[in-house]
């Protein structure tokens, strides 16, 4: 009897090999994307947490708003508060371009997030009602930078919240 694989075997043997390692190629592709889009809102997600918790602290802190220096109710909003503080009077929150920025003071301007989101919405609501120390809404939306549009890189949340200063 003749040892070896006659040339039928062969080649099922190379097809069945060759269906088992494409799967796997897609299977670590799919995996790869996966992690990509994970990656992408985990930014987005932190960026928009920091963002919101930045500006919630500096309008607690604050002790007044200044309503002729801000912008309410209209993409893109500004926010101008005073504190007590001279160094940081006033501190101003707004958007240059996409980057969401605040200046406190005659301090530099400073970024709230990083280069890696933009930020395509940012509202500023006053709340406050006459005889109460000042509620600011916002509204902000932030999204993953993505020049080459490619789908695995879209992330992008919405977040509101409603800040009171703590006077």
């Amino acid at each position: 009897m003749k040892k070896g694989f006659t040339l039928v075997e062969f080649i099922l043997y190379i097809s069945i090999v060759g269906v088992i390692l494409v799967s796997f190629m897609y299977y670590m592709i799919d995996i790869s994307s996966s992690s990509t889009k994970s990656d992408a809102f985990a930014e987005v997600g932190y960026n928009g947490r920091v963002a919101m918790e930045k500006i919630s602290r500096e309008i607690r802190n604050a002790v007044d708003i200044n309503v002729g220096a801000s912008v309410f109710d209209t993409h893109p909003g500004a926010l101008s508060l005073t504190t007590s503080n001279p160094n940081t009077n006033p501190t101003t929150i707004n958007l240059s371009g996409a980057v969401l920025q605040i200046k406190r003071g005659a301090g530099p301007v400073l970024p709230l997030t990083t280069s890696k989101v933009e930020i395509t919405k940012l509202i500023f609501s006053n709340l406050s009602q006459s005889g109460t120390p000042g509620n600011i809404k916002i509204l902000l939306t932030i999204r993953y930078k993505n020049p080459q549009n490619i789908d695995e890189f879209n992330a992008s949340t919405t977040l509101e919240s409603s800040v009171s200063l703590r006077q």
